[in-house]
């Protein structure tokens, strides 16, 4: 069932969860009831080990001892909050360089009852120097795109992961080349006016930023990436198809 992409394990390898989002696919009220209706009958035939099975799994899948994850670009600590709830074990540090968007962050952390989130105000190219290898993920939700320098968010992305750590990225789907984004892409002068109204001034407004803009492309994400050191180990579209999923390791 691991192999087939039904059942994961967790981080030890050692113990096994089903996720959330295929248990659907397992009942009798989910989108395949027919085959599950006809693989129930089954126990009439060995004696019924469902309630056994059932057992082995813990209902919001694994909880281990939590990892140390800094959430860079943070804003109004939309993304943060939500990893503080689904993982209460982990300590999320949340960063942005503006204080207003890190007090909002923080009342709505405090509205929760989360003490797992952290909100500070700091600048993703200058991260505090005491950082070194310290964090077990770095994770940026459509934040990259908008750094004046992105080259130097991801040398500090580098320094403060630890050995091994995970970088992950969400970027809004595009390529590099105006001519890939035209054939493949539906709609995507929406995303160029978005670009060119909001994301590339927020760039451009500190002196020498890059202005890169929401369609930078995933082959200059990559480039970028690769050359801060780590390695992207896959690039994939959400679920939504409007987003790609940057997934790298620390070198």
């Amino acid at each position: 069932m691991v192999t087939s992409h039904i059942v994961e394990l967790d981080s030890t390898g050692e113990k096994y969860f089903l996720p959330p989002n295929r248990s659907p696919a397992l009942t009798q009220s989910g989108p395949m009831r027919d085959s599950v209706l006809l693989g129930s009958l089954l126990p009439a035939f060995g004696g019924n080990v469902y309630e056994q099975v059932r057992e082995c799994f813990q209902k919001d899948g694994p909880r281990g001892k939590g990892i140390s994850v800094v959430d860079i670009g943070c804003g109004e600590g939309v993304s943060s909050v939500v990893l503080g709830k689904a993982f209460p074990n982990s300590n999320i540090c949340a960063v942005d360089l503006l204080e207003e968007s890190v007090v909002v962050g923080r009342k709505k952390a405090e509205s929760l009852g989360l003490k797992n989130v952290e909100f500070i105000t700091g600048d993703a190219a200058a991260l505090p120097a005491e950082w070194n290898s310290k964090f077990d993920l770095v994770f940026m939700h459509d934040a990259l795109h908008d750094q004046a320098y992105p080259d130097k968010v991801l040398s500090e992305v580098y320094r403060v992961l630890a050995p091994g750590g995970i970088y992950f990225a969400l970027e809004p789907t595009s390529y590099t080349k105006v001519k890939d984004n035209l054939e493949k892409l539906e709609g995507i002068q929406l995303l160029y006016m978005i670009s060119l109204l909001h994301c590339m001034p927020t760039s451009l407004y500190s002196e020498g930023g890059m202005g890169l803009g929401a369609v930078w492309g995933r082959e200059k994400a990559v480039e970028m990436i690769s050359a801060a050191g780590m390695e992207v180990c896959s690039v994939a579209q959400n679920s939504l198809g409007r987003g790609q999923h940057f997934y790298c390791k620390k070198k």
